[in-house]
This record gives C-alpha cells, sequence and structure tokens, in this order.
C-alpha cells in the first residue's frame, strides 16, 4: 500500500509540472490586459472636464515623462472651444487671409498660459510608451478665466478712458497708443461681447477700441506741397520732401507723430522712419534713385509699430491691426535720365584709332542703365572722359606681347568734382603681331569693363 501511495504522489507531482506552464502563460496575458486601462484606447468624454490624454515613447534620451505630460496638456487645451460672438469686434475686422483660423489659433496659445488647476488621474507603461491621463474641471477653468477677464477689462478701459482724454487735447500718437494697448489687453477676449458702462452708456469695449483707432486715422490728412516731384536720377545731394500730417475735423497739425516711408512703386534708398515737429512736419530724405523706372512713388503712412506699445507680441497680435484703413500719401516722383558728356580717345601702339571700341561699350551700358548722352558739356549732368592705349611689349619668336591701359574720370557738372576714377593698368596681351596683340587687348579689357569697372563705377555716381 505505501508503494501505491508513493506512485500516485509521484504521478501527481509529474503532472503538475507539465500544466504549470500553461496555466502561467495564461495569467500573463490575463494581467496584461487587465493592467491596461480603458482610457489608454479610448478617451474619456466628460461634461464636468476638460480631458488630456499624451503619450510619449520612451528613450534614454528623451525625457518622455515630460514629453507624455506636455502632449496631455496640449490635447487638453484642444477641447477648449473658441467661440466668437456677433457682436465682437472680430466681426467687423477683415476675415480674409485666413484671420479667423489666424485668431483660434492665437486664443487656443493664450488658453495654454491660463491653464491652472489640472490634476494627473493615472498613468500606465506598456509596448515601451508611457501614457498620462490629465484633466481640468471646467468650472474652476471658467471661474479663473472670468476673473482675468474683469482684470484685463479694467485695464483696457483705464486706457480706453484716458485715451479719450488725450485725443480731445489734441495728443494724437499718445492717444492712439493707449488705444492700441487696451485692445492688445484684450486679445485674448475678442471674441466676445465686453459690454461695459461707461458714463451711464453701455459699449462693448473691444469694439469701442477698434472703432476709435480706426477713426482717429480717419480723421487724419498727410499733405505735400506739390503732387509732383522732377527728380534726376542722378542725385548730386539727398533731396528732401516736406509733408505735413494734420486733422481733418480741426485743421490742427499733428505734432510727435511717427510716420514710414518707402518705395511703392520702383526702388531706391528713402530713410525710413520719420516723427513730425511742433509743427507737424516732417522732411522725408531720398538719397539714391535705383530704379530705371520714368515714373515712382514713395508712400508716407502712420508707422503702425511706432505707435504700438513696448513689449507688445506683436508677432502674435498684430494681425489685430492689419484690417485697419491708415491714412497714405503717395509722393509722384517723375525721374529724369542723367545726361552724360562722353570724351573718347582711343588709340593702338600710341595711334589713334577710328573705332571707339571703348567709348561705345561705355554708352551701351550706361544707357542700358537709364542714362542719355549729350553733345553740350556745360548742359551735361556728368563729364566722363576716357583713355585707352596699348604699348609694345617683348617679341619672343612669333609671339609679340603688348600692354593695354585705360583711365576713365568721371566728373559732377555740378560741383565740377571727380567723383569716380577707374582704370586698367598694363594688361597683358600676346598673338603672332603687335597688330594682333593690341586688338587682343581690347578684347580682353572689353570683358573686364562689362563685368567688373562700369558696375562700380554705375553704383558710384548713382548712391
Amino acid at each position: 500500500m505505501e508503494n501505491v501511495r508513493h506512485l500516485f504522489n509521484g504521478i501527481a507531482f509529474f503532472l503538475l509540472l507539465s500544466c504549470a506552464p500553461a496555466v502561467s502563460n495564461v495569467n500573463a496575458l490575463q494581467t496584461s490586459e487587465l493592467e491596461k486601462p480603458s482610457w489608454v484606447s479610448s478617451k474619456p468624454v466628460s461634461g464636468f472636464y476638460y480631458v488630456g490624454i499624451g503619450y510619449s515613447q520612451k528613450s534614454s534620451s528623451e525625457n518622455y515623462l515630460q514629453s507624455s505630460k506636455q502632449n496631455a496638456l496640449d490635447d487638453m487645451i484642444s477641447e477648449i472651444r473658441v467661440n466668437i460672438s456677433s457682436v465682437s469686434v472680430l466681426n467687423q475686422m477683415d476675415n480674409t487671409d485666413g484671420f479667423s483660423e489666424q485668431y483660434e489659433s492665437m486664443i487656443k496659445t493664450t488658453a495654454s498660459d491660463d491653464v491652472e488647476g489640472y490634476e494627473l488621474v493615472d498613468t500606465w507603461e506598456g509596448d515601451g510608451q508611457y501614457w498620462t491621463y490629465y484633466r481640468l474641471s471646467k468650472e474652476k477653468y471658467r471661474d479663473r478665466k472670468a476673473a482675468k477677464r474683469r482684470n484685463v477689462l479694467d485695464l483696457a478701459t483705464d486706457n480706453y478712458l484716458k485715451a479719450n482724454q488725450l485725443i480731445e487735447k489734441g495728443e494724437i500718437a499718445s492717444g492712439l497708443t493707449l488705444y492700441i494697448n487696451g485692445l492688445y489687453t484684450m486679445a485674448p477676449y475678442l471674441g466676445e461681447s465686453n459690454e461695459i458702462s461707461v458714463g451711464g452708456d453701455s459699449i462693448l469695449l473691444g469694439n469701442a477700441l477698434y472703432d476709435k483707432i480706426q477713426n482717429t486715422f480717419n480723421d487724419l490728412v498727410i499733405t505735400s506741397e506739390q503732387e509732383q516731384y522732377l527728380i534726376n536720377r542722378r542725385l548730386s545731394k539727398d533731396e528732401s520732401i516736406e509733408v505735413a500730417v494734420r486733422t481733418k475735423s480741426e485743421n490742427n497739425q499733428v505734432s510727435e507723430f511717427p510716420l514710414m516711408a518707402n518705395f511703392s512703386t520702383g526702388a531706391g534708398i528713402v530713410i525710413p522712419e520719420y516723427t513730425t515737429d511742433e509743427d507737424g512736419v516732417a522732411t522725408i530724405l531720398l538719397s539714391s534713385i535705383r530704379s530705371k523706372e520714368s515714373k515712382q512713388v514713395i508712400t508716407i503712412m502712420p508707422d503702425i509699430d511706432k505707435l504700438t506699445p513696448e513689449n507688445t507680441d506683436t508677432k502674435k497680435y498684430g494681425l489685430l491691426l492689419k484690417s485697419l484703413q491708415l491714412p497714405q500719401k503717395k509722393l509722384q516722383l517723375q525721374i529724369q535720365k542723367p545726361v552724360v558728356y562722353l570724351e573718347s580717345v582711343e588709340k593702338k601702339l600710341g595711334e589713334p584709332v577710328s573705332s571707339k571700341q571703348v567709348s561705345d561699350k561705355i554708352k551701351q551700358l550706361l544707357s542700358e542703365e537709364g542714362f542719355t548722352f549729350g553733345r553740350i558739356k556745360d548742359k551735361a549732368d556728368l563729364w566722363v572722359e576716357v583713355a585707352a592705349d596699348t604699348a609694345k611689349g617683348k617679341a619672343s619668336g612669333s609671339i609679340y606681347i603688348t600692354y593695354f591701359n585705360l583711365s576713365i574720370n568721371v566728373i559732377d557738372m555740378t560741383t565740377g568734382a571727380e567723383i569716380h576714377h577707374a582704370g586698367i593698368d598694363r594688361l597683358k596681351a600676346y598673338s603672332l603681331n603687335y597688330g594682333r596683340s593690341s586688338q587682343s587687348g581690347y578684347d580682353k579689357a572689353l570683358e573686364i569693363l562689362e563685368k567688373e569697372t562700369m558696375p562700380k563705377l554705375i553704383e558710384e555716381i548713382l548712391r
């Protein structure tokens, strides 16, 4: 009997060992499925919380914990909807160029700065990933946002009232700066109605600020003494053009007002930034005409950047002012071609030649750049003297060497001063005789003249 009992125990032990691995694998699979929470596969929907689910691949080169958290917060913020009120100032603004989409993106970016009080609900690790589950009470978020909005409205209202007083006193630039500051301050809430009481009247503050800015600009006019200015493309000195800023309603000069100038047609160098003096006048300085166009335009308009308070994030909020209609003054420029008197003495081996290869090339290049040529030196703007010659070098067997020399002087006929000198000194050439070698020197010089010498000369006399 004892032997039978030992035999039975041995068989039972053997069966237990053979079954153990299969049971262990089933349990491991069941444990893995049980550990993976449902929120990993399906994002929870809640009427009381904003929910954010984030994950990151585990990696030694990345802080996957922080990355997963940030992804969850970004996911949470994406649930915060932007509803633009039908009476908000945004409906007054130009909605082209994707304005609404840009504004919505801006608000969501701002919302990320306001997200506080969120809480971690759960985490899960598996399959080389780290998952996080965060949530934020919608009620707490609304309460916190409402408190911030009240503070913003108070500040914007203060800007609005102070700006009204400055505009009434004629301090236009300072008043505009406060209006703009108020609008930027309210930027995250401009999609809402923002109704406040001022002097017993109810106003929509965002709309009122925007209207005040636009109406103030509408009341400004920029004038100049002439409608068109005749200007030689080759400026011997800076050209100055006076413009004035006044109000239409009272015809008052507007002092300390920032302006900007730029070529809207053509090209050149004009000082870009100005501020009107106590008489409302600014002197526009033009130092170079680079375009060959006969009619060019410089546009003068308010410098919004200078009216915008410092430390304003214009990259984020700058689009708010893009739809404004600004006063402009277009200065019409009638461009005169500079007149050149050209004198040329060209030789080969000391003997005059009838073919003026250098002067012909200079005429061609100057004509292409908008210059013209005259026959009377005293009536020209520029006098160009050209001297070219070749000299014999050594002869070695059948090879004859020559040296080409060129001198170009440019004189300003208004002042009599030399304004540019260029030359080519001892340019070496060779051929089967001195005549061919001289022509080879001319050929090489003409190439240098076109690619190097004349571009520098033209830039110098037009700057």
